[in-house]
């Protein structure tokens, strides 16, 4: 989530103006919200009575779409 989040912001990601789910998406980015524990680990989540499914999915295909590079 937090290189989701890195992503959106530098333009990295940028989310299409309109669609058939862009909509549904960009509500479930505004309502996300995390939380630290009294162990000191932080929880995302949607609140109670939102989803968060296509934030999930998003966090997913950026992770997964980010290039790594090695250094020799």
């Amino acid at each position: 989530v937090e290189n989701l989040a890195a992503r959106l912001e530098t333009n990295d990601i940028i989310l299409p103006s309109d669609g058939d789910h862009v909509g549904t998406l960009r509500s479930e980015l505004r309502a996300f919200t995390y939380e630290t524990t009294n162990a000191g680990n932080v929880r995302y989540s949607a609140p109670a009575g939102y989803n968060d499914d296509c934030v999930d999915a998003l966090a997913l295909a950026a992770k997964e779409s980010q290039q790594n590079f090695s250094t020799w």
